[in-house]
């Protein structure tokens, strides 16, 4: 299958995936806020914000449209714009999605880390409850902006990605490049 028609199938799923993340996300919202609800404690506490990340990143993934692609020694994570945005903001929701990616690991990290607490070692569910889950909660912040941060100032666009990008753009893809931006990962060698 072409990349292009892998456009038009991401195209079309798109709008579906988020439509049913968002109905999904607040149907579970809903049935955890229940009083009848059988979560109780920190873990209601995770699965309330993990829904909440989820509609978050849903709604990051449908504004981004983003396509990752591996060409030569670089991985490029790439954005089709929806509008014309300045260079800065649109290289910024570009990482945005980097950290958002990131996140999404960290908190299924966090999930099975509680689990872990509550079955082998249920003194210490006490790190997860009250003002002490928000740390939980800003450390996984931290470590998402970090991945941003890393991608925004530590793999710039060089001429060389430049014409890498607008290669793979041309050739598989047939995208306008005004409409498209990027994060390339460029992998180097230390050997």
């Amino acid at each position: 299958m072409s990349d292009a028609v892998w456009i038009q199938i991401t195209n079309s799923s798109g709008m579906f995936g988020m439509i049913l993340s968002m109905t999904s996300n607040c149907t579970l919202l809903a049935l955890i806020m229940c009083k009848a609800s059988p979560v109780k404690g920190p873990y209601k506490n995770i699965l309330i914000f993990f829904c909440i990340f989820t509609m978050f990143y849903s709604s990051v993934e449908m504004f981004l449209r983003p396509i990752i692609h591996i060409y030569d020694d670089t991985l490029f994570v790439m954005q089709r714009k929806w509008f014309e945005m300045s260079p800065f903001v649109s290289h910024f929701t570009t990482t945005m999605y980097c950290g958002c990616y990131a996140m999404s690991f960290v908190l299924f990290a966090l999930q099975f880390l509680y689990r872990y607490v509550t079955t082998c070692k249920p003194l210490y569910i006490s790190l997860f409850q009250g003002l002490r889950f928000l740390f939980w909660i800003f450390g996984a912040f931290c470590i998402a902006l970090s991945w941003e941060a890393a991608a925004f100032f530590l793999f710039p666009q060089s001429d060389r990605t430049q014409k890498m990008f607008l290669y793979v753009l041309k050739n598989s893809y047939d995208l306008d490049p005004h409409f498209v931006d990027y994060v390339p990962y460029r992998y180097v060698s230390l050997f």
